[in-house]
């Protein structure tokens, strides 16, 4: 595993906690639009938020183990930017589905795309180390 100063690289842990998340979009996702029939960006909003959730307990817990931090505003910078991943993650999503990729196929590969994205804004701003 790769070290950044005696520490795991937290890229590293950024993806198993996003991997968590990513998984628990899914399993939301899928049942809603194929069982319950929900429209497709209504379902891949409410996976989010689940995934959401799982994301911001792995992520303040382990990959920055940044808990000296208000919680509230750690969280609300979260919120911040998960929002904007969210509005990235939704025009990536139907403009594959437009293109006319299935929905649950759209949906991961958005999430792969803004990936990157969420990682950089949460590093250097919404768990960032506060002295």
């Amino acid at each position: 595993m790769a070290h950044l100063g005696g520490q795991p690289a937290t890229f590293i842990r950024f993806c198993v906690v996003g991997l968590a998340g990513y998984v628990t979009n899914l399993v939301v996702f899928w049942p809603l639009v194929h069982t319950v029939h929900m429209a497709g960006a209504l379902a891949y909003c409410i996976a989010y938020v689940c995934g959401f959730l799982v994301a911001l307990i792995g992520h303040r817990y382990w990959t920055f183990a940044q808990t000296e931090a208000s919680v509230i505003g750690q969280g609300a910078r979260y919120f911040a930017v998960s929002a904007l991943v969210l509005g990235a993650g939704v025009i990536v999503f139907e403009i594959e589905f437009a293109m006319g990729i299935t929905q649950v196929l759209a949906q991961a590969i958005s999430l792969a795309i803004v990936t990157p994205l969420s990682f950089g804004l949460n590093r250097l701003w919404a768990f960032r180390a506060r002295v």
